[in-house]
């Protein structure tokens, strides 16, 4: 027989019959009828002889052509399935095969890894375990706590994904444990991993679907759910593609692929009869493979549909398959009983791996998921090449006899951009390739290319001008002009945006197709500092003397990634950074900041950093030019081969998630579910005319204008042009005599010097001599501001590789603040005169010190370095102290408290001989796992030194205005001039310098007196103190000299200053008193003072002021020792500790940590405490003696000690570190830390003190309120979606949560403090929203007619919300409106307001007042709508305002864009203010009398389930949607409604849609028939209009309406409702004041309130009468008020809110100089702001009485 047309088969007899047997007709070849005895029967090669001709056949590797004797080459590298496992190159009758770099050719074909290292993670039970392939030792990882059904492994990332039993989504993160992922994904069938973006994909079957994720569960996205039943779901990442199995209609099985976006779907084979199994990916060799269950084998074919082959009877008959991995050359998989494996050459001969019950596993290399970061970098004439990975090395890529500065790489189209030593542009295509010039006019040192559409965007070196070329025709033209000299110039190609940083400017942002930029972010660039744009993370970085920053262009936030960074920067790209060291290019991993990889490479000039993937063909192609939105966040990756080309006015949506570098969708069914949204972009239509481009043509410059006529490359944009180069190149640029190119430089002839100019280094370029060491480079090669630095008070000192400034006070004071400890380097040598020769009874330290003899081994360090100690037989104590123990085999004492600190204080390291987890974490419970520490809670002051916020694995320190945050990133440290200490020695007063160790005498008095406590005021610089020797308290002028006595006759042991309430007060311990002096007091022979506080105390000791809170803080070393805590003015009295103490001496206050710490004489200790009185620290301390006084100064505690006439020093936080600062002959007393130029506050014209609280993470402010009971403060930001809770009872240790989800944007919030409800208004349309405490309950209260709503405030005790709604069809201007806090009795107060702004409850709750912008005024109404009144007018530029407590605080903003912050009495007519650089968000007032009050549901929720709101007849219970009311108490769910039926509103019955306002009440409250068109709701009555009746008696505050029991209402109001329908009346003045103390404004700020015999009455001012003071006799005269006052301020890092604390007036007044007359600090007092405009709108004058339209015209009042 032969084998004849496709495989059909013939008798031999029936060949060469003359007949065409076969339809091929091969059984008629040319061979019929020869011999192989002639010319071998014409064969090629072998040759048969046969009874009808000869046969001819061919040897291996070549295949018999048609035509019966020729030989063709056989090409096994483009079989069905290549012979080589990865790479094939074809040769004559036979192949060559290769392995990719890590893989090693075994037996001619198969590629394994060289490090035979191959892994797999399996599942056994709960259990991952890692199996070795090699050794098969078997390692468990973790427990899942359930089985597993897949699994997949990040790499790079060390991240864990599973799915359990019921197909949800667990992960494990590095120091995170296990947590859940995408709770809301559905039933998820298979998944896998992107590595190179670290997203996740997985196919879900309910719903049936294919979604991304981030893989920390920020947000996923829905890539196909339209046609789809997804499984078996494997990732390409390096191709961008998708592939599973796809179980169609009717049983039809496929295997489909589409790009990782979800486009380009296509269906590879159908599979429908084969049961596939495991469906897994080769991505080296680019095919599938699978398990047929039905054939028992496995199945393969190539990524694009071709080459199927099959392995057949592989597997055992009857097993069931579970999962199937290919890596190397072989087949891994398991049947739920054992995990076997077999190679591609013998598939049949199986290898057992490991015998257990196997639910899934996933193979484990390096290789698996290859890393493809690309590093260009240009060093010399050199451009070379590093691609991260195994065996990473740099390979030439580009030499020239020039050398080049790299600017940008195009690696889609493979094109390189540089400039020269002149500043030309240069282009470099291909490899090798030949650089090529581009015109530009200008010359160039910074471009940056757009991958998309090829154009070119450079900055000129003037450092303004910023031009494109366009990738259609090499034309030029310029499309900005900074306004500031661009530092750094940034490209993101994947949103379309050029970002540039200029000096003194924040970070700009500019379109790619022009227009104005706009701030990306509002803090100003510093300038001079290395930096680098991230466009995978979408965030700019950093290094300065902060350390490395970042600033995430998402968020709108920057935060420190490394405060101890010194290595610069020159590109990222996440997770990688590229730094430079002169001689090697550095490679880090931005999350360990462990350095990766380091390249030797000198004198860089340049530095790119891209994905290497995107530089490969991928097998997956996109659509052209079509796209639909995509969902920010989470943004699948598209083909790297897409066609970027751009049709004319065609709009391109690209996604601006900061994770993902592919964006373009094309159309699909995409859906996001975490309410992402995507901005749209406009494209870019590349022309290809020549059009001249004319650079400032109306300019007419000296200088030469640039002249590229003579390069030798000029780039043509395609081969028409460079045929036609002569005749367009130059159309270019258009540059003559006349019209110039604006720059300060140009190219100087050959033989002519630069006249005038400075001459760059690179010989080619002049700039202007104004431009020398100006900052910013103009020069090509940057030769202008080499060496230009010179020291400055402020920056004495350039270190860390130029990277941090030191002042001139921090050099050479004993503590490195450089990294390189530069500043403490040849201090020897420059500090001082030279040192001199000691004496013979002196000591020389080897610091250069003279100290002495006697002090030689003392036992203290009296030499700077110690040396004074040193080589001294100090016998060892037998016995440690309680509170010490003994190190084991060193025999020292330390504190207990120092054990297991992180630091060895034992000589051997036993007391830190223990576990440790990784830095930030511990070990968890399980004894495996690390947690997260929170070292801002556990670490306390140990953490920061001032502010700490925790972040998991670790932490990060800010410092208050006036400090430094250190390098170590923890302490911080006073900016300015040296903090000096001030001690009482004898009969002198000595300053020591606190890191020089200057000491100088300041004042000395008569050797026979004793300089006892002292203190100085830093608004006068005076030093007081106490003369025991005269009994008087003394004081000297430190300016003048000048000396006086302020009072005699008192004996003190410790004096305190009120620098800003100008008094002194001082103990008397024998009397028990405590008394106080004005400041301005002079001796007269009678003693004058008042007599603060006596009676029960004893013994008072110690005092110490806090000036700013009204405080004052004392001990007491009676029979019972206390520390206690007063006002000022002796009230409100509390003890702060009575416990652990035993003679407490000496007292400090640490106000930037809010502790107060205290030196036991009678316990030897050390103690510190919060000013609230909890976190109490004791240390116990041997050298602790007899202390006398002590003060704090950053991490120090200073003391003296009387009995060993020294001064110490310690570390405040651990007590380590004992120095001892001065030892003379004569015991010290008082001391004092001294600023010499602090600014002082009063009068300065500065921002007062206040707190700056960093929120992480928060973007910008919209809303805040605060809660002064638990300290908590509420905040909302710009497109957040939640609520943020920050708890403020620990000042230096903060941490936000959510509070509460919304929806949209939070315009106003406000805070029930009494029921915890939290109220807020927000959402499109706006709506007035309520949230039970926790945010658990919440719901929508108002929603209709809320157009333009702001301004929510809240009174609770009177259960009064109050909000500002746009005027609507009434015309411009808005309605002030109330309503109960339930929703109910909603009503307009005052419609005639224009823009008003920062509504606010007076004192009471019965007054409501605002500003308004338009009108220039403050105004106030009663909450029934009457006794409308102007508090204030003409104030120009109105910005903010709120009362409280008797104060009015407003902002203004002028034209020229300056802010100030107002202030002022309610009572009287001046008005301070101060400056606010700052952007405002809102201001409030509030003090510990604010919130006081009770109401319906302030306890127990009010007896219901969910929301509790109050009302003035009582409160309402209201149920979350999905519930509903019962018993009016209680929530249960509400009824489900089938289709399609709809709920009633009531939730308790189901309706149909025909029902809804048909006529006839269907639901039970009838809400069915509500809101109809055809229905009129009601009527309104209009509201009275005209003049009113002024009576002759005033209406009383008492006189007001009854309240209404409330009918039957809706949940929410449908808008506010006018007088004659009813509604429910705020209750009165009176019945307000019943539960609240009364205040000014119930006697028309006219007199005291007071509440006698249970009535209101009011003490009237001289000059007013009646029951209220509503009657005048004399013009009022404002009387003196005390008080105390507290300023605080909230600061966010994106945008800036004000929070102002202002104390409440003491009731307890005193006559004496000890009560403040102080409002605030008293910055500038203007009585007459700017004139008011003349075409402002009239205002209704004062002194009538005006009808309000929303005020019931029968009520008339008279205006206050």
């Amino acid at each position: 027989m032969v084998r004849c047309d496709e495989g059909k088969c013939i008798l031999e007899s029936l060949m060469c019959n003359d007949e065409d047997d076969c339809l091929d007709g091969t059984d008629e070849p040319s061979t019929c009828g020869r011999s192989c005895f002639v010319r071998n029967g014409g064969c090629a090669e072998t040759c048969t002889d046969t009874h009808w001709g000869v046969q001819c056949s061919c040897g291996a590797g070549w295949v018999l052509q048609a035509d019966g004797q020729s030989c063709a080459d056989v090409d096994e590298c483009s079989l069905e399935y290549s012979p080589c496992s990865q790479l094939c190159s074809n040769t004559p009758g036979a192949f060559n095969c290769a392995c990719l770099p890590g893989y090693t050719l075994r037996h001619g074909t198969i590629c394994e890894v060289t490090d035979n290292a191959t892994q797999i993670l399996v599942a056994v039970g709960q259990d991952l375990a890692l199996l070795d392939v090699r050794t098969q030792a078997y390692r468990p990882l973790l427990s899942t706590e359930t089985e597993p059904r897949a699994l997949v492994y990040d790499l790079l990332r060390e991240t864990y994904y599973w799915l359990t039993e019921d197909g949800e989504l667990r992960t494990h993160l590095p120091g995170k444990g296990t947590q859940p992922l995408y709770a809301d994904a559905g039933e998820v069938n298979s998944i896998s991993v992107d590595w190179f973006t670290g997203q996740l994909y997985w196919a879900s079957s309910h719903p049936a679907a294919i979604c991304a994720g981030l893989g920390d569960g920020r947000g996923y996205v829905t890539v196909l759910g339209k046609d789809v039943a997804p499984e078996q779901l494997t990732v390409h990442p390096a191709a961008r593609c998708l592939y599973w199995v796809n179980r169609g209609q009717r049983g039809r099985t496929v295997i489909t692929a589409a790009g990782m976006d979800g486009s380009n779907r296509r269906e590879l084979t159908v599979v429908s009869m084969e049961e596939p199994v495991g469906l897994s990916l080769d991505h080296v060799a680019g095919r599938l493979y699978w398990i047929s269950e039905y054939k028992e084998s496995i199945e393969t074919l190539r990524v694009d549909g071709s080459g199927r082959h099959s392995f057949p009877a592989v597997l055992r008959s009857h097993t069931e398959p579970l999962g199937l991995a290919v890596f190397e050359s072989r087949f891994f998989w398991t049947d739920g009983t054992e995990l076997a494996s077999a190679t591609r050459a013998s598939p049949q001969e199986h290898a057992v791996l490991l015998r257990a019950p196997v639910s899934a596993f996933t193979v484990l290399h390096m290789l698996q998921q290859p890393p493809q970061l690309s590093i260009v970098y240009a060093s010399g004439k050199t451009i070379s090449l590093v691609q991260v990975g195994p065996g990473a090395r740099s390979r030439r890529v580009q030499e020239w006899q020039e050398s080049i500065h790299l600017q940008d790489v195009d690696w889609q189209r493979s094109v390189l951009y540089g400039t020269d030593d002149r500043g030309t542009l240069l282009r470099v295509v291909g490899h090798p390739g030949k650089r090529e010039a581009i015109a530009t006019g200008l010359p160039v040192c910074s471009a940056r290319v757009d991958i998309r559409s090829g154009n070119l965007y450079w900055l000129a070196c003037n450092r303004r001008d910023i031009g494109v070329i366009q990738a259609s025709d090499m034309s030029p033209r310029i499309l900005h002009r900074a306004r500031g000299s661009i530092q750094h110039l940034f490209l993101d190609w994947q949103r379309g945006a050029l970002y540039w940083l200029a000096r003194g400017q924040p970070l700009q942002q500019l379109s790619l197709a022009g227009g104005t930029p706009w701030d990306a972010w509002n803090e100003t660039w510093p300038g001079d500092l290395p930096a680098a744009m991230d466009s995978r993370a979408f965030s700019v970085l950093w290094s300065s003397a902060m350390g490395l920053r970042a600033l995430s262009l998402t968020k709108r936030q920057a935060v420190t990634l490394a405060p101890s960074w010194s290595h610069g920067l020159v590109a990222a790209f996440e997770p990688y950074l590229v730094s430079a060291n002169g001689t090697a290019l550095l490679l880090w991993d931005r999350r360990t900041l462990a350095l990766v990889l380091s390249v030797p490479a000198a004198g860089m000039q340049g530095v790119v950093a891209f994905v290497g993937s995107e530089l490969q063909a991928g097998s997956c192609s996109c659509a052209h030019a079509s796209a639909s939105a995509t969902k920010q966040g989470v943004c699948p990756a598209t083909p790297s081969t897409c066609d970027h080309h751009y049709e004319d006015n065609h709009k391109h949506h690209c996604c601006s998630a900061h994770h993902l570098h592919h964006e373009t969708y094309t159309k699909q069914d995409h859906h996001c579910t975490h309410h992402y949204s995507c901005a749209n972009q406009q494209g870019y239509h590349n022309t290809n005319h020549h059009q001249p481009v004319h650079i400032n043509q109306d300019h007419h410059c000296a200088n030469h204008c640039l002249d590229h006529t003579n390069q030798d490359h000029h780039y043509a944009a395609d081969h028409h042009y460079a045929a036609n180069h002569h005749q367009h190149h130059h159309h270019s640029v258009l540059a003559n005599q006349d019209h110039c190119p604006t720059a300060n430089y140009y190219h100087p002839a050959p033989s002519q010097p630069c006249k005038g100019a400075f001459h760059c280094a690179s010989g080619a370029v002049c700039i202007g001599a104004g431009e020398h060491c100006d900052g910013v480079p103009q020069c090509p090669d940057a030769s202008d501001e080499t060496g230009c630095w010179s020291p400055t008070q402020e920056c004495a000192l350039r270190c860390d590789a130029a990277t941090r400034c030191v002042p001139k006070s921090w050099l050479c004071d004993g503590h490195a603040d450089c990294l390189d400890h530069a500043d403490e380097q040849g201090c020897g040598e420059t500090l001082g005169p030279a040192p001199k020769e000691c004496g013979p009874a002196e000591f020389p330290c080897r610091s250069g010190q003279c100290v002495a003899l006697a002090l030689r081994c003392d036992g203290d360090r009296d030499c700077q370095d110690g040396s004074d100690e040193e080589g001294c037989a100090v016998p060892r104590p037998l016995l440690c102290r309680t509170g010490e123990v003994v190190c084991p085999r060193s025999g020292e004492c330390v504190p207990e408290a120092w054990r297991c600190d992180g630091a060895a204080d034992c000589g051997d390291g036993t007391d830190e001989q223990r576990c440790w987890c990784d830095p930030g974490y511990r070990l968890a419970e399980d004894g495996l796992s690390c947690m997260d520490i929170d070292e801002c809670m556990e670490w306390g002051e140990g953490a920061c030194s001032q502010t700490c916020l925790n972040a998991p694995g670790s932490y990060s320190c800010g410092c208050l205005p006036g400090y430094l945050l250190e390098p170590d990133g923890r302490v911080c440290k006073l900016t300015g001039p040296e903090p000096m200490l001030l001690v009482a020695l004898q009969s002198e007063v000595l300053s020591y310098g606190l890191r020089s160790g200057h000491e100088e005498v300041l004042l000395a008095t008569d050797k026979d007196r004793v300089v006892f406590s002292l203190d100085y005021d830093l608004v006068e610089r005076k030093v007081f103190w106490m003369d025991l020797a005269t009994e008087s308290i003394r004081w000297q002028d430190l300016n003048s000299g000048k000396k006086g006595t302020l009072v005699k006759g008192v004996r003190s042991d410790c004096i305190a200053v009120d620098w800003l309430g100008r008094n002194l007060y001082w103990t008397d311990g024998a009397a028990g008193q405590v008394l106080a002096t004005h400041l301005g007091a002079a001796w007269r022979g009678i003693p004058e003072y008042t007599v603060v506080m006596d009676g029960d105390l004893d013994r008072p000791h110690s005092l110490v002021l806090q000036p700013l809170a009204g405080l004052l803080y004392w001990s007491e070393v009676g029979s019972h020792p206390r520390l206690m805590e007063a006002t000022m003015d002796g009230s409100r009295r509390h003890v702060l500790l009575a416990q652990g103490l035993g003679w407490p001496t000496a007292l400090a206050l640490d106000l930037p940590t809010w502790r107060i710490f205290w030196l036991d004489e009678k316990l030897g200790s050390i103690g510190s405490a919060r000013l609230d009185g909890t976190s109490v620290k004791v240390l116990q301390l041997g050298w602790v003696r007899s202390p006398f006084a002590a003060a704090v100064c950053e991490g120090q505690l200073y003391w003296s000690e009387k009995k060993a006439w020294s001064v110490h020093q310690v570390d405040k936080a651990s007590g380590k570190n004992r120095t001892v600062l001065l030892k003379r002959h004569g015991q010290p007393h008082g001391l004092q830390v001294y600023l010499k130029d602090l600014p002082t506050t009063a009068g300065s014209q500065g921002f007062p003190p206040h707190r700056a609280l960093p929120l992480a993470k928060v973007g910008r402010l919209t809303a805040i309120d605060y809660a002064v009971k638990d300290k908590s403060l509420y905040f909302a930001e710009v497109g957040g979606d939640s609520i943020g809770l920050l708890r403020l009872k620990d000042w230096g240790r903060l941490s936000w949560k959510k509070a509460v989800a919304v929806e949209g944007t939070v315009t106003s919030l406000a805070l029930d403090w009494l029921s915890g409800n939290l109220y807020w208004i927000g959402g499109q349309p706006p709506s007035i929203h309520v949230a039970a405490p926790g945010g658990r309950w919440a719901l929508a209260l108002l929603s209709k007619g809320l157009q333009g709503a702001a301004w929510l405030a809240l009174c609770p005790r009177a259960s009064t919300m109050c909000f500002v709604t746009a005027a609507g069809s009434r015309g411009l201007g808005a309605t002030v409106e109330c309503a109960a806090m339930d929703g109910t009795s909603r009503r307009a107060v005052w419609r005639r307001a224009r823009a008003p702004t920062g509504l606010a409850f007076g004192d009471a709750g019965t007054r409501l007042y605002w500003a308004d912008r338009e009108r220039g005024t403050i105004s106030s109404v009663e909450l029934d709508g009457s006794r409308f009144r102007v508090v204030r007018e003409g104030l120009h530029g109105l910005s903010l305002f709120t009362i409280g407590e008797g104060f009015l605080l407003w902002s203004t903003t002028s034209t020229n864009g300056s802010s100030k912050i107002w202030h002022s009495r309610l009572e009287r007519a001046e008005s301070w203010w101060f400056p606010m650089e700052q952007e405002l968000v809102s201001m409030r007032i509030y003090s510990q009398f604010s919130q006081e009050g009770t109401n319906s549901c302030a306890k127990s929720n009010g007896g219901c389930a969910q929301l509790c709101l109050p009302n003035p007849a009582g409160r309402l219970c209201r149920c979350s949607p999905g519930y509903h009311l019962v018993r009016g108490v209680a929530c249960t769910l509400a009824l489900p409604c089938p289709a399609p039926l709809q709920a009633c509103p009531d939730l308790q019955s189901c309706i149909s849609e025909d029902q809804v306002c048909n006529g006839h009440p269907d639901c039970a409250d009838g809400s069915d028939e509500s809101d109809c068109p055809s229905v009129e709701v009601g009527t309104q009555v209009p509201a009275p209009s005209g003049m009113s009746r002024v009576e002759e008696k005033p209406a009383l505050p008492t006189a007001a309406l009854k309240p209404q029991q409330p009918g039957p209402s809706l949940p929410a109001a449908p808008g506010p409702q006018e007088h004659g329908e009813p509604f429910l009346v705020p209750p009165s003045t009176e019945e307000v004041l019943g539960a609240v103390p009364c205040s000014s404004e119930t006697c028309n700020l006219r007199g005291d309130c007071a509440i006698e015999a249970g009535r209101v009455t009011c003490h009237c001012a001289l000059g007013y009468r009646g029951d209220y003071c509503e009657e005048a006799e004399v013009q009022p005269v404002a009387g003196p008020i005390a008080l105390g006052v507290a300023v605080l301020l909230l600061l966010a890092a994106a945008a800036v809110g004000a929070l102002a604390y202002m104390r409440r007036r003491d009731r307890r007044r005193r006559t004496s100089s000890t009560a403040s007359t102080r409002v605030l600090t008293l910055y500038h007092r203007e009585s007459d702001p700017e004139e008011e405009d003349d075409d402002e709108e009239e205002l209704p004058p004062k002194s009538d009485t005006f009808v309000n339209e929303a005020y019931d015209g029968k009520e008339v009042s008279k205006p206050w």
